[in-house]
């Protein structure tokens, strides 16, 4: 073989790896961004009107879904607020026997969890999500 030739092969296959290894590294940003976030899940008990099952949640920072789980014959919803957040999200009010959730971006910090129907947090409908690092 000719020494331009195996010059030639070997700049080929250094690009390729340089490629291949280009694709691995964004396909594991890729996978990363996709995680699916950590979920949290609380009911809003029968009979035991205005609270949920969980006063206090823990999460880890990043995506993060809130769900509540409607076992009681009024109208309730499942909402997140905190200084981080720019504004609240709000899950939308469901009957009995209906999901509620909601999915937010979280940084390390506290929030609070609430049922935003009139009237629900003031009563007791609330607790606390401690989001770590």
């Amino acid at each position: 073989m000719r020494t331009s030739t195996i010059r030639r092969a070997s700049l080929a296959l250094t690009a390729t790896a340089a490629l291949g290894a280009a694709a691995m590294t964004g396909f594991a940003a890729t996978s990363q961004a996709t995680k699916p976030p950590a979920t949290r899940t609380v009911t809003a008990p029968a009979g035991e009107k205005l609270r949920y099952s969980a006063t206090r949640l823990k999460a880890p920072a990043g995506r993060v879904t809130l769900k509540m789980i409607n076992r009681d014959d009024i109208a309730h919803n499942i909402a997140v607020r905190g200084k981080k957040l720019a504004k609240p999200r709000i899950g939308r009010i469901v009957g009995m026997g209906k999901i509620s959730k909601v999915t937010a971006t979280l940084p390390a910090g506290t929030y609070t969890y609430y049922c935003s129907v009139f009237g629900h947090e003031s009563s007791g409908m609330r607790g606390t999500l401690t989001v770590k690092a």
